[in-house]
């Protein structure tokens, strides 16, 4: 596309035909990449300009730094608007079609979503048109936007998944947990936020992320720590992660625990393998277990646990297993 052209628009002097073309090209990867550039360089054409100003002032270094952040933040919040009035001022006129601006802006009519839902004993990945790669576990649920908005990507998201985020800096990549957001701009992480538990745990392999909770508080996370958001108490605990594979085995079909109780353990070969589990005596399912394991079939995975335990499952139907331990009081 010629930037010529885009100018023309922009300026309201471009023709039906340059301006249809022009919104065509806006809804394309490659015309979500220049708005993203050229918002950039808009944004240091604004600071240089006002660096100018304020050393003609002769302004005092502090106040000159307080002022000039504040008219920054206004003045390329407007110019974003600017662009995107006369960009669509003259298909408004043309079309009569409403349009949404900002994070909800779609330059060729209204949001279309897509929801992609994991089956149980499944996995699967996702590309998002900004190359955004997402590999997502069993029993998880994503949706999202055709088309990304100019100023976010957000992605409202439920299960467990390993999101590698397409870097851009103008636009931020959110992913909305329901209690929480998660928001980046190019990282990669691993999330695990099913609706029936009460944590969220989040993950961070590399890049900086932030965890914003519905109270507006910001908890950022640097490399190799995990956070864990009690949905409950709205209580965030980080740390540092000594063993980046404790959170991602499942990736790779692999089991890791570290003292996590059965009941635990149990919920997630649930999820991983599709199958069901009954207690014959709820108490035993509290026991903790330390087992890492890269056996893909079910029956296997269980002969282990039986093997470091009095633990025992009995297999009731393709797949249903009873859980029962060999001592009678537990």
């Amino acid at each position: 596309m010629e930037e010529a052209i885009i100018d023309k628009v922009i300026a309201n002097t471009a023709t039906k035909e340059e301006a249809s073309e022009v919104a065509r090209w806006f809804a394309s990867d490659d015309g979500q990449d220049y708005l993203a550039q050229r918002f950039d360089r808009e944004a240091i054409m604004l600071k240089e300009d006002e660096v100018r100003l304020y050393e003609a002032a002769g302004m005092n270094s502090v106040r000159m730094r307080n002022r000039f952040m504040h008219q920054i933040r206004n003045r390329f919040r407007k110019s974003h608007i600017r662009l995107i009035a006369a960009i669509l001022l003259p298909l408004v006129i043309l079309s009569g079609i409403t349009w949404f601006v900002g994070s909800r802006l779609d330059l060729i009519g209204q949001m279309e979503y897509a929801t992609l839902d994991v089956p149980l004993g499944e996995k699967m990945n996702l590309i998002f048109q900004d190359g955004t790669r997402v590999q997502l576990n069993s029993g998880s649920s994503v949706t999202y936007p055709k088309f990304f908005g100019l100023f976010e990507r957000k992605v409202t998201f439920s299960g467990e998944a390993y999101f590698s985020v397409a870097k851009e800096s103008s636009r931020p990549f959110i992913v909305s947990l329901g209690n929480v957001e998660i928001k980046v701009t190019g990282t990669r992480f691993n999330v695990k936020a099913y609706p029936d538990e009460s944590t969220i745990s989040v993950t961070l392999e590399e890049g900086k992320v932030a965890i914003i909770d519905r109270d507006k508080h910001v908890y950022p996370l640097q490399k190799r720590q995990n956070a864990i958001y009690n949905k409950v108490t709205s209580v965030c605990e980080i740390r540092q992660v000594d063993e980046m594979e404790t959170f991602m085995a499942w990736r790779s079909n692999s089991l890791n625990f570290n003292r996590v109780p059965l009941k635990e353990i149990l919920k997630v070969i649930e999820r991983q393998y599709n199958v069901t589990f009954t207690a014959e005596n709820p108490s035993c399912l509290q026991y903790k277990f330390s087992i890492s394991t890269g056996s893909v079939q079910v029956e296997e995975i269980l002969h282990e646990l039986e093997k470091v335990s009095e633990i025992r499952f009995k297999q009731l139907a393709k797949n249903k297993y009873q859980v029962y331990s060999k001592r009678p009081d537990r």
